[in-house]
């Protein structure tokens, strides 16, 4: 959901059940972070940003190590079960809670 989501549900209920008039604010505080796991330097949690694509991602993570495959990358999605093959390339978008796993290259 967005934020604007929440705030037009909340507005919704507390209109319907308890108040004539509702004014409130609702604000994101910090999004979920992203996980960048394989061949990476430095693999771990890192914060999301806005606009947040998966070579930033990997840059964030201290970028791609000798073995890695620089072409392809495995991406979770939140609340998905499996891994998506991705072809790695400068517009691929990250989402709040994605895990990026940079997979090693076959020689």
């Amino acid at each position: 959901m967005t934020v604007n989501d929440v705030a037009t549900q909340l507005t919704q209920a507390l209109t319907t059940h308890y108040y004539k008039s509702v004014h409130l604010a609702v604000d994101l505080v910090a999004p979920r972070p992203i996980y960048v796991l394989g061949e990476v330097m430095k693999a771990g949690q890192f914060p999301y940003q806005s606009g947040m694509t998966a070579l930033g991602a990997i840059a964030t993570a201290g970028g791609f190590t000798y073995r890695a495959n620089e072409k392809v990358v495995m991406i979770r999605h939140p609340g998905e079960a499996a891994e998506e093959r991705e072809p790695l390339t400068a517009d691929l978008p990250v989402q709040p809670g994605d895990t990026i796993r940079v997979r090693e290259r076959n020689f």
